[in-house]
């Protein structure tokens, strides 16, 4: 990245270093070219000191700026115009005045140069008197104040850069923290996708290999439940594809598919069901069924890996402006040892409602738990 520019690297840069000297050799030119014309011995070492004086500040103040060299730079240029050299004076007092207009803040900057000017002024007439005509009075001080004025104008349109600058390193802070944002918010989607669409699956899987591994139930049962868990297996293929289809967009899961699921929880663990929908569900958005569909889902995954259930009420009804889902399960919970959840699926649930702008509540009950969805209809 580029250093920033300020206001001094302004007057030490290198295009104004260069400008600087040839106004200095031009200052020498036409002082030595006073002296040789009118030489006056008497002041010719005031002259001398003025100018060496007016040649170190100057020079000091291009090349590397200190306020000591432009305090020298304005008492020699004074001395200069006390002594009759009043243009090469006045050219000191001008580049006295831009530094000045570019360098202190607008009020410090206005006094100082009003300051510097009325003291050349003084020292002018004091030389000259009445010599001074005054259309070059007043040339002398309108070039000082387009001077200060250029001065200032520098000043802004460097603090302009500067926070013009400053603006686009937020905006790219910004831009970066929003593409991160955006990827954490697309990995916890795809997150929540793979655990709603296969976690019931799966665990379906397991309930029913356990079965057929415990050795238990008849050998027409046992072959009855390696194929129902074949036919999970093969559903959970299908899964992954409709898993895949989901998270490119192609298809979202609706309401309609609500009957479906709770049939095959069911077939599967035997616990019967209720079911509720109201009149209206399948005009819901797109997003709102998909949300309420996992919901189910992943409450029924809780039923079948936590509890021993005896039945499960599914209520899908229409509240003034809003549509709640209730999942009631009524039963009894596993023992401790056989549980094994990490959490990711209430997690993911309320991931699902708050990105709607909806609440989900659990709750426990004397005779089971409820997980409430509360989602905008709008």
């Amino acid at each position: 990245m580029q250093a920033r520019t300020t206001t001094v690297n302004v007057i030490t840069g290198a295009r104004w270093r260069g400008f600087s000297v040839v106004a200095l050799l031009t200052a020498f030119a036409v002082i030595a070219g006073r002296e040789l014309e009118s030489p006056d011995p008497s002041r010719l070492a005031a002259v001398a000191i003025c100018t060496a004086v007016l040649a170190v500040g100057w020079l000091v103040a291009t090349f590397r700026f200190a306020w000591w060299a432009g305090v020298a730079v304005a008492a020699s240029s004074i001395g200069l115009i006390a002594l009759g050299h009043f243009l090469s004076g006045s050219a000191g007092i001008t580049a006295v005045i831009l530094a000045l207009g570019l360098t202190l803040p607008r009020r410090p900057a206005v006094a100082t140069a009003v300051l510097v000017a009325a003291v050349a002024s003084v020292a002018l007439i004091a030389s000259l008197g009445a010599a001074v005509p005054a259309v070059h009075a007043l040339f002398i001080a309108a070039f000082w104040i387009l001077a200060f004025l250029l001065g200032r104008y520098v000043r802004f349109a460097q603090q302009a850069k500067a926070q013009a600058e400053q603006l686009l390193v937020l905006v790219e802070s910004i831009r970066s923290e929003r593409e991160r944002s955006a990827a954490l918010q697309e990995r916890a989607r795809i997150a929540r996708e793979i655990h709603d669409i296969l976690a019931d699956t799966l665990s379906a899987l397991v309930l029913q290999l356990e079965r057929a591994r415990s050795g238990s139930s008849s050998d027409l049962q046992q072959t009855a439940l390696i194929e129902d868990a074949q036919r999970l297996a093969r559903q959970g293929l299908s899964e992954v594809g409709d898993a895949v289809a989901t998270l490119r967009g192609e298809s979202t899961p609706a309401l309609a598919l609500l009957p479906r699921l709770l049939h095959d929880f069911e077939r599967q663990t035997g616990t019967p069901y209720v079911l509720s929908v109201a009149e209206g569900s399948a005009a819901l958005p797109s997003e709102t069924q998909a949300a309420i569909y996992r919901v189910a889902q992943e409450a029924l995954t809780n039923v079948r890996r936590h509890t021993i259930s005896r039945r499960v009420d599914v209520d899908l009804r229409f509240t003034p402006g809003e549509v709640e889902l209730l999942v009631e399960n009524h039963g009894r919970p596993l023992e401790r040892e056989r549980r094994d959840s990490n959490g990711h699926g209430l997690e993911g649930m309320r991931e699902r409602a708050s990105l709607l702008g909806g609440d989900l509540d659990t709750n426990a009950t004397g005779d089971g738990f409820t997980v409430r969805l509360t989602l905008p209809t709008r």
